[in-house]
């Protein structure tokens, strides 16, 4: 049964990682998993300038992401993948905003993986599909 989008959201903010799908430019798929913040309906993570998903997002805006709960008995489990349209941010109110809900949801990145404008990336996705499944 199809959960409300607002479910969906939930569900994937409450995850601490997602694999994000991004293709290249000849088409061969790359999954990262990714430490995200759900924000007004969209999905964000950071990310550094010359990673390949970073690359692959400027030539393919097209990317899927997914985050499950697995259990070995098949009781309660199930999750959530969104297909969307990913954006580059690279500075300005946006990037600072996400910046400073990724370091409130993952305490840690602000004192072992700090990232400031114009050397890092947050990368925005906007869901078009969401679909999910439970067990």
């Amino acid at each position: 049964m199809a959960w409300p989008k607002a479910k969906q959201l939930k569900f994937l903010s409450d995850q601490p990682v997602i694999r994000v799908a991004t293709v290249d430019g000849r088409c061969k798929p790359q999954i990262t998993p990714v430490c995200h913040v759900v924000w007004q309906g969209k999905i964000y993570w950071a990310s550094d300038l010359d990673t390949k998903k970073v690359a692959n997002i400027s030539r393919h805006a097209s990317v899927a992401l997914v985050a499950d709960i697995y259990k070995s008995n098949w009781r309660n489990m199930g999750g959530v993948m969104a297909q969307g349209r990913a954006k580059i941010i690279k500075r300005g109110p946006l990037f600072l905003k996400v910046r400073e809900l990724l370091y409130k949801k993952f305490r840690v990145y602000k004192s072992n993986a700090g990232f400031d404008e114009g050397e890092a990336a947050i990368i925005e996705v906007t869901p078009s599909h969401l679909f999910n499944w439970w067990f």
